[in-house]
């Protein structure tokens, strides 16, 4: 039953984000390279123990695996050079600067050219090395404007929200950044509609409404208000009812303050915001696997991480995963081992 319950949550998360049910399910399909995935896995389940590994010695895995599309192995990819990169940020941050120059080279660009290097250094609250960040970041929107591609489709991320963090050194919410405000300002100037749309919902949303983060959006939005081209228009007035849901007061002066026509206003205000229960998960997904998992330092947690993803080199579908996901949850919640086959914390 709890099996079938996460099976029916991850259907609901939007294909936008990386780890969405249909690009998981890809890592148990066979194109040839399953039995290559499996053994990917192994290799990068033995490098999550960071008190008895070198990142140095997965190097060659590493750089070998730069064109790899499956989403689960670059989450794997993530986890390893996170922890690694906090144990170890003198030998592991060169490495994620060599990854990332390496997979920027393939084309079409896949999920080790911009997502697993920058998720590997940034941590939510904090940058293990913004410098770095900035780098890959923006030598990556110059070049591909975000996009990059797994199995199934493409994506694109933008990282400005990130950026802005980057550039005043913490997390706080502030309005667009220099470097940000450029890239904004030469989208409207390149007429480039697909990205700003983009743009606004996915890093405008997200840190609109699950952060709080207002000054950002509507500096943003500032800019893009005047753009008449119809899917940006719909997106802006999406993304102000949605906000408008939690923050009324402030969407009202937002556009009483940059005299809209009243067409405009009423759209906002008699739209009934489209949000799912995916939507709803997605972020909030993020920030606990971030901070109740990725970065955590429990050494008995990880074990039983480090069982359930190497796992994955065992079963034959995502269903059978979620199944072990589904026993080390319950084991947690009763806080015995009610399922005896899998590693248990000492209570």
């Amino acid at each position: 039953m709890i099996t079938g319950y996460i099976v029916r949550m991850a259907k609901e998360i939007p294909s936008q984000n990386a780890f969405n049910i249909a690009e998981l399910k890809q890592f148990f399909k066979q194109y040839g390279r399953l039995k290559k995935r499996r053994v990917l896995v192994q290799r990068f389940v033995q490098y999550m123990g960071v008190t008895r590994t070198d990142i140095r010695e997965i190097r060659s895995d590493l750089l070998d695996i730069v064109g790899e599309r499956d989403v689960l192995i670059a989450l794997l990819a993530i986890i390893v050079l996170r922890r690694h990169a906090i144990a170890h940020p003198e030998v592991t941050l060169p490495l994620v600067k060599e990854l990332f120059d390496k997979a920027i080279e393939i084309d079409p660009p896949g999920p080790f050219s911009i997502m697993v290097p920058s998720r590997a250094i940034f941590k939510q609250t904090e940058f293990l090395s913004k410098e770095l960040y900035l780098d890959m970041v923006t030598t990556y929107l110059d070049r591909f404007e975000g996009k990059w591609w797994s199995n199934l489709q493409m994506r694109r991320y933008s990282y400005l929200d990130a950026v802005c963090l980057a550039e005043v050194g913490k997390v706080i919410d502030v309005p667009l950044t220099p470097i940000a405000r450029r890239y904004v300002e030469k989208m409207i100037t390149d007429r480039n509609y697909s990205w700003i749309k983009d743009f606004i919902q996915l890093e405008v949303t997200l840190r609109a409404i699950e952060v709080g983060h207002l000054r950002f959006a509507f500096s943003a939005l500032e800019l893009l208000i005047d753009i008449q081209e119809s899917s940006v228009r719909e997106a802006i007035i999406e993304l102000l009812a949605r906000v408008r849901v939690y923050y009324p007061n402030e969407v009202d002066d937002f556009l009483e303050r940059n005299n809209l026509e009243e067409s405009f206003i009423t759209a906002v205000h008699t739209r009934v915001a489209s949000e799912t229960i995916g939507d709803l998960l997605d972020y909030r997904a993020l920030i606990f696997w971030e901070e109740a998992i990725l970065n955590s330092e429990s050494v008995e947690l990880w074990r039983e991480l480090i069982w359930l993803f190497g796992s994955l080199s065992e079963c034959h579908s995502l269903e059978q995963w979620f199944t072990n996901l589904s026993k080390v949850v319950i084991n947690e919640i009763y806080g015995d081992a009610v399922f005896t086959d899998i590693p248990v914390r000492e209570r």
